[in-house]
């Protein structure tokens, strides 16, 4: 299949300057049959007769707590007629608003329903006609936001914190390596919810939240269908990857705003289906190279909804699961479906552009204690379960089974396992796309929320790395949490590193995941200082192979690692009689001489550092151990696994990696410098 350009429009915006932007899906795209029927002999193959229509969203006062009461999601049996089909859209007035050449999937238009019961009451009618082999209520995907007070503590923390645990404040020090991206910057996709224009600031001490994005996003365009509803899970989402470092909050991940290309694609009001579509088409349009940061997913806890369509978090009935079309939480055959279908779109793009997903928010979730697969991150979407094989654990009773923990008494749920039938449908789809030779895919971070200590409570298991998503600082003054903010820290810091070593744009993206997984913490906390390290190959060659490390000892940025750094470093150390001083426009100016990336200047506090990559993994796993220091005729043995900044400073001062006058730097770090404490005090620079 050859994929086309997406159906929006993509203009050059300045934020304020949107609204005018935004009227509708715009553009040039496909069309649908003047009928909305498939075209074609009556008796002929219904997936040969379909044709390219373009996602188009339904309008927001038919969304009522993300189910979308003109839409459903339709599957065909893969053997289906064209007369088949339209007899069945047909009967309940239905018409095709999206599908692909040569797919069974497709989604189609319905008669306003009154409610969500009514909207499965006629998918369960529609799925009784030939040719239909399954009908899902079309509803939103979920953003992976966490209700006000569910966090792992409701205690507000300063606006960096979450990203000084993850080092991120000692990786940026490498920044002298950004002087040119302006050219040759870096294409950042955040797929979302998105409101335009914005609504009132979210409280009377808030700032507009309009101004304050602007103000802080280097975004180059919004396409799609943002809404007026004042949905800002988008926009924090943004935040948190690529707010600039300035003197206002928030700070993203990748905060040097001119070397980011960030594109934000509205999937507000679409489908499952039509959101994969779109996300792929996307990808066509951006071309190669592209972060793709998603924090959305399947809706796995149980809801039900008011009589203003509001959704309601209520305890779990078997109602909730299986797959009539009112059940709420999809079942692993349903999920494996769509996760077919994205793996299928995306087949031809899988190393050029890097997937950043969120892991879920279902870890302690009650429907996570009944059917433990909705507490796994790699079933709770599409994105995710491309790392697997979408099709391997869909009748795994360990996971989807008759749930083990119910008491005498308790409600009849039952196994929600795939049957041998739907088995044999998966595989006849996957082999219809010629997918069982394409293994699993190498591009994807499946990013859950912990720190240092653990995961929270509420992350869905299983991922393969973790940033604190809990009580994060975004736009308006507000506090967020959940994965949904874990993602695009990960997907900010790909950005960082794609910036400082472009060559990793070009793939494999296997090579940027796993600079970044194998780098964690043991626990699988994201440690970005040694992610952004591991891009060095050897600094102890000549000539050395680290322009990382050159450009964190680089604090005059001059290009040269000499007795100017030297003296920089030793008057903030307290190893000279020049007192600091710090310029009052620049907060935090102390972390640019953090070496060790702990937060600290202090003789006593140690962090782990890689001193030397030659015996490490390049982009890969770094290896701390003991190496040797040489001053003199005098030899240091210094562990890797718990360094202080003078350390590292004499070790580089004493490699290949100084091009500066030798006197200077046997006055400024001695032995008795390099080998014993300097009489420091502790200063913790984070505060």
């Amino acid at each position: 299949m050859n994929l086309l350009r997406i159906p929006v429009f993509l203009v050059p915006v300045v934020l304020a300057s949107l609204l005018a932007a935004c009227g509708g899906s715009g553009g040039s795209k496909e069309q649908s049959p003047d009928n909305g029927l498939l075209t074609g002999a009556p008796d002929s193959g219904a997936l040969q007769a379909m044709e390219r229509i373009d996602p188009e969203a339904a309008e927001a006062g038919d969304i009522l707590g993300g189910v979308i009461l003109t839409r459903m999601d339709v599957f065909l049996e893969l053997d289906a007629t064209v007369d088949q089909v339209n007899t069945a859209l047909k009967g309940i007035d239905a018409r095709i608003v999206t599908s692909l050449p040569g797919m069974p999937y497709m989604t189609v238009s319905i008669p306003r329903q009154a409610n969500t019961q009514a909207a499965a009451d006629l998918a369960t009618e529609l799925e009784q006609y030939p040719g239909i082999q399954s009908v899902l209520v079309a509803r939103e995907a979920s953003a992976q936001l966490l209700p006000p007070g569910q966090a792992s503590s409701a205690d507000e923390k300063p606006a960096l914190k979450h990203l000084e645990a993850g080092r991120f404040p000692a990786a940026w020090n490498a920044s002298n390596l950004l002087a040119n991206c302006e050219a040759d910057k870096v294409k950042l996709a955040i797929v979302d919810y998105f409101s335009f224009p914005f609504l009132a600031p979210v409280s009377n001490s808030s700032p507009d939240i309009g101004q304050e994005a602007e103000r802080e996003l280097p975004v180059s365009s919004l396409t799609g269908s943002p809404s007026s509803d004042g949905n800002l899970h988008g926009w924090q989402v943004a935040a948190t990857a690529a707010a600039k470092f300035d003197d206002r909050n928030p700070t993203g991940a990748m905060p040097f705003d001119q070397c980011i290309d960030l594109t934000l694609f509205a999937i507000n009001g679409l489908s499952f289906s039509q959101w994969l579509i779109n996300s792929s088409l996307a990808l066509d349009v951006l071309g190669p190279g592209v972060i793709m940061s998603q924090s959305l997913g399947y809706q796995d806890d149980c809801v039900d909804y008011d009589s203003s369509g509001n959704m309601v978090y209520v305890a779990c009935r078997p109602d909730h699961f299986g797959d009539q079309p009112k059940a709420v939480v999809f079942t692993p055959y349903q999920r494996s479906q769509y996760g077919l279908l994205w793996k299928y779109l995306t087949r031809d793009q899988r190393d050029s552009f890097l997937s950043v997903v969120a892991a879920g928010n279902s870890g302690n979730a009650e429907s996570a204690s009944l059917y433990a697969g909705l507490g796994e991150a790699v079933y709770d979407s599409p994105m995710a379960v491309v790392s697997e094989d979408p099709m391997a654990h869909v009748q795994d009773e360990s996971l989807w089974g008759i749930p083990l923990t119910l008491a005498d008494g308790d409600p009849d749920f039952v196994s929600i396992a795939a049957n041998d039938f739907q088995l044999g449908l998966l595989q006849s789809l996957s082999d219809l796309l010629k997918l069982s030779s394409l293994g699993t895919a190498r591009n994807v971070l499946v990013v859950g929320s912990g720190d240092r200590v653990g995961a929270h409570a509420y992350s869905s298991q299983g991922g393969n790395i973790m940033a604190d998503g809990a009580n994060i600082q975004t736009l308006g003054s507000e506090t967020v949490s959940g994965t949904s903010f874990s993602a695009p820290q990960v997907a900010g810091l790909a950005a960082y590193m794609w910036s400082i070593a472009p060559e990793l744009r070009e793939g494999p993206m296997e090579d940027t995941v796993r600079a970044i997984t194998a780098n964690t913490r043991e626990n699988g906390f994201i440690d970005a200082y040694a992610a952004v390290l591991s891009i060095d190959e050897d600094a102890g060659s000549e000539p050395p192979k680290a322009p990382v490390r050159e450009a964190i000892l680089d604090v005059t940025g001059d290009g040269f690692f000499n007795q100017d750094d030297l003296r920089l470093f030793a008057d903030f150390y307290g190893l000279t009689d020049t007192p600091v001083a710090e310029d009052p426009d620049n907060p935090g100016t102390p972390s640019r001489f953090d070496l060790n990336g702990d937060g600290l200047i202090s003789p006593d506090a140690m962090e782990r550092f890689d001193l030397d990559p030659e015996n490490s993994t390049h982009l890969g796993e770094a290896r701390y151990g003991n190496v040797s220091l040489s001053i003199g005729g005098d030899t240091i043995s210094l562990d890797e696994n718990q360094l202080t900044d003078t350390e590292i400073l004499c070790y580089y001062a004493y490699s290949p990696l100084y091009l500066g006058d030798e006197q200077t730097r046997s006055t400024l770090l001695p032995l008795s410098i390099c080998n014993t404490d300097a009489n420091l005090g502790i200063s913790n620079l984070f505060t």
